[in-house]
């Protein structure tokens, strides 16, 4: 961004200019208040009568709160109409040793278009499992 433009006053750049008094860089909303509510009762409807409690979601050891499990993830993407491809980013695999690690890309296109909507990274590891049991065994 040019801030040369602005005048800079405690170092905030304003987010429109005189000059450009109609422009504005923040985000329109594109849905009214009454769709956004239409659309979260939607979803929670879908939650209720379709997702199976520990088996789409559920509790996750070491955590309080609710978490979407990998099944319930997939029902989303399928109403939502994602495409969901995997890449495996960074593999180690030492079978001698007990020693493995993956790294992976999810990403999310949309069906009807191709765009992408979402990427995420996550990686996984078998020494992290062992640390952990063998900390608890410890104290």
């Amino acid at each position: 961004m040019n801030t040369s433009k602005h005048s800079s006053i405690n170092n905030i750049v304003p987010f429109a200019s005189s000059d450009n008094s109609n422009v504005s860089l923040l985000p329109n909303v594109v849905v009214s208040s009454f769709e956004s509510i239409r659309r979260i009762e939607e979803l929670q409807t879908f939650v209720e009568e379709v997702m199976v409690k520990r088996v789409d979601y559920g509790m996750v050891d070491g955590f309080s709160k609710l978490t979407l499990l990998k099944p319930g993830a997939e029902k989303l993407c399928d109403v939502f109409g994602f495409s969901k491809t995997v890449e495996v980013i960074n593999r180690i695999e030492k079978w001698k040793a007990g020693i493995f690690a993956y790294e992976v890309k999810m990403t999310l296109t949309r069906k009807d278009n191709g765009v992408i909507e979402a990427e995420g990274l996550g990686s996984c590891n078998s020494v992290f499992v062992n640390l952990k049991l063998a900390l608890t065994i410890l104290w």
